[in-house]
Order: C-alpha cells, then structure tokens, then sequence
C-alpha cells in the first residue's frame, strides 16, 4: 500500500512493491535495514559509514556519543512553558502561509522573511542556492536552501529541520499551513522563544549547537519519485558531506550532526507522531517522557476545557490520553519518505517527525490557516522547548 506524490509505504514482505519501478531506487536490502535501525537505537556510529552491507559497520566505532540530557526542574518548565505567545505565533505563521511553491515569488518572499528573522535573532545564516532540474518539459529551477546556526564554531549541533516550499499547482493557489507552515513558525519561534537561553547566557555544552534548517524543494512537480522529490535535501546533503569541511578539524558538516530532528505535517487536532524504524529511539522516548510529565502537571492538554465546556469527565479523560509521541513501535520496513533520507543514507542519525496518519487537509486547498488548531501547536511548542533546552543544556 502506498499514496503516490508523498507517502512512500516501503514493507519488506510485500513483494508487490519489489516489482514497482518507483519503489525500486528505494528498496534496502536486510544489511542497509539493520544499519539504519542501528542509528535509530542511538548506536555509535560514525557519519562516515555509509549505508552498505559488510562488517566495517560497527556499533563501537568513534563517532557520536549517546545523547546526555540534562533534567529540568518544575520552575524551569514553568518558565518556558509561560513563553508561548498566540498572536505572536499566528503573525509568524500567517508570513508563511502563502502559495510558495518552488522559483515563485511566494517562495522568494517566505525566503527573506526567514532570514530576516533568523538574522534579527543572532544567528547564522548561510544560502544554498543551486539549480534543480525538473521533470519532463519544465525548466530548471532555482532552489534555496536556508541554513542557519547559533554557534558556527561549535563542533556539534542539534538539527532542527523542515522544508518551507509548497505544492506546486497550476493555479498558484495552495497555501500549505499544515504541509509545511506551521512546521517552519514553529522552529522560528523556538528561536525566539529560547534567545534569552541559548544565545546571551552560557550553556552546559558550549561545544554543541542549534542549527535549524529549512529546505526548499521538497515536494513534486509532476509526480513523487526519486528524481522529483526533496530538491533541496538532496543537494545539501551532497554539500555538507563533500563542500563544506572544516579542515581545521578534518571534518565535514554532516559529521558535526548529532541527530536531525524533522518536522512535517504538523497542526491539526489529530497531530501524532509515530516511531519509524529508522528514527533516533532515545530521542523519541525523551519527547514521549516529557508529554506525560507535561501531562500530569496539566500543562500540556488544557485545551479540551476551554473548547468543550459542556462535555462529561469521561470524555475529557479520553482526550486527555490521547498522546502526541506514540511509542507503539511500527513494523520495521514501514517508511515515508521525507527530506531526512538524503541525509541518513550519509549516516546521519534522523528523527522523523511526521503526523501519521496524515491530516485530512493533506494536499488539499483547505490546508489554510483556518484549519490550525493551534492549542495543539502550543502542546508540541512547549515540548520542543523542553526537549532542545534539556539536549543543549541550557541555563534557565
């Protein structure tokens, strides 16, 4: 089972998918499936190591340490839970939320309104820029990825990514909150929101980052297929791992990646997040862990009280139990594909964040800014605020 354009379902016991030439260019056999799941177990394996069968993939070789998070006191969530900002957010996602697709001045325009904001921000902002070739009769494009980084200096960084395009359609029209809006909003105000934390007062770490990424790009032209998909990933991916080296330390950029940790399809009610097999699983569990204690603390799921005044304690208790982080594991084989795979075929350990199943405006023209239910968002902002302050270990 598989949903053209996006949704690339790849399960080893279908043979049915084997036979698919679109399926084919991303069919890994048993080796490679066990190599990217040794990265999903937080592993230690070096960024080096590509993706291929053979004994020198060793989960002892040098190369990234397990993540050490620190542990926040109930003060210090407090504190960044109170930093959420609705008409601020709202502001920053409506900026975004406009048709953007690839080359159009909608996406020129979302492009220097990410950097202003990252730059106002005191980060570094390095431009992408490359000419991407298009499927059938379509001109080549030029694409932009936007990369921008707290601490250039630092030999480590934690990843935050997401794509910024839209769909392209004929008519200019899809505007991509969810699908990819609401994912870039998120990131710039994590930006904003940790400045104080991350940026004007020292951290445990000072040889770790935040770099946050923001691809262009990703979505098809004509039709999903390895060739027109995931522009923007695919040509920096090649560029960190060969171009950009710091010869001081005889290392590459994609050597300096702790995890990437990537958002997509994010802002409806239903929003969850399931674990792939091929996503960082310590990682996974630490976001899970700090929805439940967000949870219990009823800071996190309040949204229900104001919306639905009128209902009965048991459903209130239904909502309540519903989680964002679902640690049910998924059978391993079962993917989608997405802009982290340029990057984890190069051996960068990925957490993939995606809503699954998919939002229902999916693709479609209602995916607008009427359709975000923001308390969610503002569940999922207070969770990554925790998540990236307890990995760099940030000064509260």
């Amino acid at each position: 089972m598989w949903f053209s354009l996006r949704l690339v379902f790849f399960v080893l016991e279908w043979p049915a998918l084997a036979k698919s030439s679109k399926h084919n260019s991303f069919k890994a056999d048993d080796a490679m499936q066990m190599y990217y799941m040794a990265l999903a177990m937080d592993l230690d394996m070096p960024s080096t190591v590509k993706p291929l069968p053979g004994p020198e993939v060793q989960a002892d070789a040098p190369g990234r340490s397990l993540p050490n998070f620190t542990t926040l006191t109930s003060p210090q969530r407090k504190t960044l839970n109170d930093l959420s900002d609705r008409n601020r957010f709202m502001d920053t996602v409506k900026a975004i939320a406009i048709p953007r697709a690839s080359g159009t001045p909608g996406n020129l325009k979302v492009q220097q309104h990410i950097v202003r904001s990252m730059e106002n921000l005191c980060y570094d902002v390095e431009l992408d820029t490359f000419e991407a070739d298009l499927p059938g009769n379509l001109t080549s494009q030029q694409m932009t990825n936007i990369i921008a980084t707290l601490n250039p200096d630092a030999p480590r960084r934690l990843v935050l990514a997401c794509h910024f395009d839209s769909k392209y359609d004929k008519k200019g029209a899809f505007v991509g909150a969810i699908d990819s809006a609401v994912p870039c909003a998120m990131m710039i105000d994590l930006a904003h929101t940790l400045n104080p934390y991350i940026n004007c007062t020292p951290v445990r770490n000072k040889n770790l980052t935040l770099q946050m990424i923001f691809f262009d790009g990703e979505e098809a032209f004509v039709k999903w297929s390895a060739n027109d998909s995931l522009y923007g990933s695919r040509n920096l991916a090649v560029k960190m791992d060969t171009q950009m080296k710091d010869l001081n330390r005889n290392v590459t950029e994609l050597d300096k990646i702790d995890v990437m940790v990537l958002l997509d399809l994010i802002g409806s009610k239903e929003t969850q997040f399931r674990r792939f097999y091929y996503s960082a699983k310590y990682h996974f569990e630490h976001l899970a862990n700090i929805e439940k204690e967000l949870t219990v603390s009823n800071d996190i799921k309040e949204w229900d009280n104001q919306t639905k005044a009128g209902v009965d304690m048991e459903e209130k208790e239904v909502i309540k139990e519903k989680v964002y982080f679902d640690t049910t594991p998924l059978p391993a084989g079962l993917w989608i594909d997405d802009d982290y795979r340029p990057f984890m075929e190069k051996g960068v350990k990925v957490l993939h964040l995606i809503s699954y199943p998919f939002p229902a405006v999916w693709h479609k023209q209602s995916d607008t800014v009427a359709n975000i239910h923001y308390d969610t968002v503002d569940d999922l902002n207070k969770i990554f605020r925790i998540y990236v302050c307890e990995y760099l270990g940030c000064q509260i």
